[in-house]
């Protein structure tokens, strides 16, 4: 958990990759939680394990950001 906090000290992003079930999610999620303080605009998680298109990953990692894009807010409003 230390090594997470120091690398997020230096970068924005941090991506963390290994087998399934070693506690990757739970680790980000504690990670978060702890340093949530420090970051003005908050702590964001973004699960791309079920990602199977990479055609995908942006729209979710907009959604994990809370972002809409400019056709969803198009559609939202007519």
């Amino acid at each position: 958990m230390k090594s997470a906090k120091e690398l997020l000290n230096q970068t924005r992003l941090l991506t963390m990759l290994g087998s399934g079930g070693i506690g990757k999610s739970r680790l980000a999620l504690q990670v978060g939680a702890d340093m949530i303080d420090e970051f003005a605009n908050g702590v964001f998680i973004a699960e791309l394990a079920p990602v199977n298109d990479p055609d995908f990953i942006l729209q979710t990692l907009m959604n994990s950001f809370g972002l809409k894009t400019k056709v969803e807010k198009l559609l939202k409003k007519y």
